[in-house]
């Protein structure tokens, strides 16, 4: 493995490939290995009109995801009833 790539990159293809999907981010907090995220993508090498398009769709959809997880994570917790400290 190139040490580019994050110490979670297989864990994200292993899923990419045993979900079929377009995308998945492997997000690890204090972890065996520490903590560390790897997405892994299926985008299109080729540079096409329709390659372009699937490729941003993507992209996108991973970006807006991981936007809203980072916008409501601490309140769901909370709301769930986990006790977390106040936020400073």
């Amino acid at each position: 493995m190139s040490a580019d790539l994050s110490k979670y990159f297989g864990h994200a293809t292993e899923l990419l490939a045993q979900l079929d999907a377009d995308a998945t981010l492997v997000l690890v907090v204090g972890g065996a290995l520490g903590s560390g995220c790897a997405p892994a993508l299926r985008l299109a090498r080729e540079d096409s009109p329709e390659s372009r398009r699937r490729n941003s769709l993507i992209v996108r959809a991973m970006a807006n995801m991981l936007a809203l997880v980072a916008e409501r994570l601490e309140r769901d917790v909370a709301s769930s009833g986990v006790p977390l400290e106040p936020a400073s």
